[in-house]
């Protein structure tokens, strides 16, 4: 089974211009997602696009375990960070695993944010 990638793509309306993008992975055998490629355009970020498009991004992978059937009450998702928005990733609950690494030619992090499947219940 090859990978899968789901892709979101942010667009004005009624423009339909491409302002955002993200990407997300489940690797065949492999427990955990992978969020890559978020991008939005710089003069767009002061929107907080990029909050929305990890938040669908958390739904999407929500609504895949849950049809996988996923046992556990937590799912992993895993992002590549560079490390001058590790800040922006902390904001959902991602955190800082291992030392930090070369990637295309910039300093990452990984970073893994372990999602709970279902709400909290309200006490």
């Amino acid at each position: 089974m090859e990978d899968k990638a789901t892709h979101f793509l942010l667009r004005l309306t009624p423009s339909l211009t491409p302002v955002g993008t993200i990407r997300g992975f489940k690797y065949p055998g492999k427990d955990y997602y992978k969020l890559t490629r978020l991008a939005v355009l710089k003069d767009y970020r002061k929107y907080r696009f990029g909050r929305e498009l990890v938040e669908r991004l958390h739904d999407w992978v929500r609504e895949d375990a849950l049809l996988q059937g996923t046992a556990a009450g937590l799912v992993d998702i895993v992002s590549h960070s560079q490390i001058p928005v590790k800040g922006f990733y902390a904001k959902f609950g991602y955190e800082p695993e291992g030392p930090e690494f070369d990637e295309d030619g910039d300093p990452h992090q990984k970073m893994v944010y372990r999602m709970p499947l279902r709400p909290s219940p309200v006490t």
